[in-house]
């Protein structure tokens, strides 16, 4: 081993050594111990000394100027990976100013380094749910970024906390929301439209059925109005001379005029009817396929509940009844439409599924119930099945992106995680399930209720 590649213990040990001997030797020239020393021999011991500590000089110097290479090396790493990462990496203080902004950062904010170093970090967040916020966001959160130019958008925060030297020290990862924002809005649509060829058949069916009936009594008018012209032309024939009374009272007696007047209204009526549940359904439709808009509107929960089991009613009709137990008091709030329809019919479609899996070939239907409630501030939808329950041991899964238990061709294993992430992530409620295998699931689905006033007001606060 050489004497550079010693441990700093190996290296004071030597030297005590040598220093404990050097002591001896002149301890003995002096005459304090016993033995012969001359001059020549004490200034060879003296050149001795003034070597040795030279020699342990520049191996301290040679040993500061390695640890110190090391230091540059490993600090223009870490510069590096802080100037190459691809989210934004931002320290903060104790006081809650920037210290330190990568270029990420840089890209993400709009601005420079120089120009916010030493700045409130908090000034580029928005805290949206909480305008009087005067600390970072603990852990991760999606919060509304601010860039340099005052425009605003969706921003994933880390927070990490450490101390460091007594002094505490956060880091803030951060990264723009906006292109993976509106890659869902368009994956969202993707998937409305996916459902819609899904039920086209059905929602074909459904409006066939009343378009059938219309057909026929829209005949029915025309044959009525073709015999009553008729018998109208004789009646004015013989007002007008041209042909007996006779000729006219057989006529009228040869037609059914009692009859058509009785059934005209009838026909009308249905035809009216029919028309109805066509407009009815076609206007279900179009909310449904409606786009996503990215803002919060006005949501009217019942009737979202209404347009989505319209939809999907021939999904659901030939399996079970479908009962809807609807909150009249539930105020309207915030929400995403379109967003809020996708979810419904995923879980309506996913509870028919269940109770598939259970049906015995001419036995009874199954049953699902719809139920809104208003709670405090929350608007609440339950969505119950009789069906085959979920066991406990797949239950914590059953959110995760394409996991399913439905045989191939059926389910893509995407409509529950698309609801979590809906209802959890972009509307800020919660779901939540109960299950009891063979006996049924609950789904249950809890909505903050903000109206438009409300969103006003934390504006004017903001």
């Amino acid at each position: 081993m050489s004497p550079h590649s010693r441990s700093p213990r190996g290296r004071t040990w030597a030297f005590g050594l040598a220093a404990s001997g050097c002591v001896w030797l002149l301890l003995t020239g002096t005459g304090v111990l016993p033995g012969p020393l001359g001059e020549r021999g004490l200034l060879v011991l003296a050149c001795g000394l003034g070597l040795f500590g030279f020699a342990q000089l520049q191996r301290s110097r040679s040993h500061a100027a390695k640890l110190h290479r090391r230091k540059e090396i490993a600090e223009s790493r870490l510069r590096v990976i802080l100037e190459s990462a691809a989210d934004g990496i931002v320290t903060i203080d104790s006081a809650g100013l920037i210290q330190s902004f990568n270029a990420a950062a840089e890209e993400i904010f709009g601005t420079t380094a120089k120009d916010v170093r030493g700045r409130e970090f908090l000034a580029l967040v928005d805290e949206s749910d909480d305008p009087q916020q005067e600390s970072l966001p603990v852990s991760t959160s999606e919060v509304v970024g601010r860039r340099a130019d005052g425009s605003t958008f969706p921003l994933h925060l880390i927070v990490g906390r450490a101390e460091v030297h007594g002094e505490l020290l956060c880091t803030a990862v951060v990264r723009d929301l906006t292109d993976e924002r509106e890659l869902e809005v368009k994956f969202g649509h993707a998937q409305k439209l996916e459902s819609i060829g899904q039920l086209a058949a059905g929602i074909a069916h459904e409006i066939n059925t009343p378009i059938h009936y219309v057909t026929d009594n829209v005949r029915f008018l025309a044959e009525s109005h073709e015999e009553i012209s008729g018998l109208f032309g004789e009646m004015s024939r013989t007002l007008a001379g041209d042909q007996g009374l006779e000729e006219t009272r057989a006529k009228y007696d040869d037609s059914d005029l009692e009859y058509l007047l009785e059934e005209i209204p009838k026909a009308i009526a249905h035809c009216l009817h029919g028309l109805g549940s066509v407009t009815h359904i076609v206007r279900a439709m179009k909310e449904f396929t409606h786009p996503s808009r990215v803002e919060m509107t006005q949501c009217d929960l019942n009737q979202a509940v209404e347009q989505v089991t319209t939809v999907a009613r021939n999904e659901w009709k030939y399996h079970c009844d479908l009962e809807l137990r609807l909150d009249e008091d539930l105020p309207e709030f915030l929400c995403m439409q379109g967003e809020l329809n996708q979810v419904l019919l995923n879980l309506i479609v996913n509870a028919v599924h269940a109770i598939e899996d259970t049906l015995e070939e001419g036995g009874e239907k199954g049953h699902i119930v719809i139920q809104t409630t208003h709670v405090d501030d929350w608007a609440e939808i339950r969505i119950s099945d009789n069906g085959c329950g979920i066991p406990s041991d797949i239950r914590s899964r059953i959110f995760e992106p394409f996991f399913t238990t439905k045989a191939m061709g059926k389910g893509t294993g995407q409509g529950l995680a698309i609801a979590k992430r809906v209802v959890v992530d972009h509307l800020g409620g919660t779901i939540e399930i109960e299950s009891e295998p063979g006996k049924g699931t609950t789904f249950v689905l809890r909505l903050p209720v903000r109206t438009m006033e409300d969103e006003e007001r934390r504006r004017e606060v903001a």
